[in-house]
């Protein structure tokens, strides 16, 4: 039995606009629920695509600042997808201040535990991509 079957053409659309051009990849959860989706429920995983297209890719706010909002309200959840939020937004030009501030913002609304875990994240892309060092 094929455990990873191909998605429907009309699912497999929103694969490069949506999750590669962000994140460069399709990461691993959205990948398990697309594929399970389009073998289990088409129709809502279709629909759930559209929405969420509809929602971080509009002509109202640039996909930038899309994908900084998504991190402003991901920050302190837990969401292992803050990570690849956190990677589009630098992916669609968000520099490392208006990411640390994204966080701050949220942890004033969220806790502290916004800028810890917002800090982890874009800590580590960055260690990853300029070579911070991110300790004393």
């Amino acid at each position: 039995m094929n455990e990873t079957p191909d998605l429907p053409p009309e699912i497999e659309a929103f694969v490069e606009p949506c999750y590669v051009d962000a994140f460069g990849t399709v990461p691993p959860i959205p990948n398990e629920r697309l594929r399970t989706g389009a073998a289990l429920d088409p129709a809502l995983t279709l629909a759930s695509e559209e929405a969420r297209r509809s929602a971080l890719f509009s002509d109202v706010f640039d996909n930038k600042t899309a994908q900084l909002l998504v991190v402003a309200i991901m920050a302190g959840t837990g969401s292992p997808g803050l990570k690849w939020h956190v990677l589009a937004a630098r992916r669609y030009g968000a520099s490392w201040q208006e990411l640390y501030k994204t966080i701050e913002i949220a942890a004033f609304f969220k806790g502290f535990g916004a800028l810890q875990e917002g800090g982890l994240e874009v800590g580590r892309l960055w260690r990853e991509e300029e070579g911070g060092t991110g300790t004393r």
